[in-house]
């Protein structure tokens, strides 16, 4: 990275962003209908006041879903901290065409020290037509019938290790 007076020069998609996390989705799923999904994605940035995330629908439906949020990992799929939701446009969730994709606002979100971190979607009911990639993710856990963007701890979720879902880029600044 490189500064030019006070302005961050960065590697990521545009001027003054850096992609701390990505990953090619290439699997066609129908995702966790009705469900909670965690993606645990390991920073590749040391530091970032802002972030913001790209999610990725399947090639064969919509998706959609109600809430996602974003927290540092503290274990498991579990966060430090309760997960800050993420918006889109100003709103809660989203519904993408089938290929589509959709980047969330950007966050105020202060971190140092490479974190991991916790990308988390609730799924709207009857819908899923995710993206995954099932080698060389940051693994994943799901829970069916569950809401859980807005807590730090979710008990009976099942883990999916080396997979990547849903979630496909990290950009902060």
């Amino acid at each position: 990275m490189f500064f030019s007076g006070s302005q961050l020069i960065g590697f990521g998609g545009r001027p003054g962003t850096l992609t701390s996390w990505a990953k090619t989705l290439n699997v066609n799923t129908g995702g966790v209908a009705d469900g909670t999904t965690r993606t645990i994605a390991v920073s590749a940035v040391p530091t970032g006041l802002e972030i913001r995330v790209r999610f990725e629908a399947g090639s064969l439906a919509t998706w959609a879903i109600d809430n996602a949020a974003i927290g540092i990992r503290n274990s498991g799929p579990d966060t430090l901290l309760t997960p800050v939701e993420l918006k889109f446009g100003g709103v809660s969730g989203f519904s993408l065409s089938a290929g589509a994709t959709i980047f969330s606002d950007w966050l105020a979100f202060p971190f140092s020290g490479k974190p991991t971190f916790v990308v988390v979607m609730d799924h709207t009911t009857g819908t899923g037509a995710s993206r995954t990639v099932n080698t060389g993710g940051d693994d994943i856990y799901f829970k069916s019938t569950a809401d859980s963007y807005n807590q730090a701890t979710v008990v009976g979720m099942t883990h999916l290790a080396g997979w990547a879902a849903c979630a496909n880029l990290i950009e902060v600044r």
